[in-house]
């Protein structure tokens, strides 16, 4: 049971890593399609999900990697 757990948890790092790399992405179409993101405050909230999503990620797979259950 234990290793089905880490793999859950490899599987959700690396979700995260591409839920992040998805929003880096996305905020500048999404900039130039409305108008209203173009409030500096709003982008630095979203650059910052998304640059927290994929240190998160991140580290979660580094995490099990050292372990080793990779």
């Amino acid at each position: 049971m234990e290793k089905n757990n880490n793999k859950i948890q490899v599987i959700w790092g690396v979700a995260l890593v591409l839920m992040g790399v998805a929003l880096l992405f996305e905020i500048p179409h999404k900039i130039m399609e409305y108008q209203q993101l173009s409030n500096p405050f709003l982008q630095f909230c979203l650059y910052f999900i998304a640059i927290a999503l994929i240190v998160g990620g991140v580290k979660k797979v580094l995490k099990f990697k050292k372990m080793g259950d990779i």
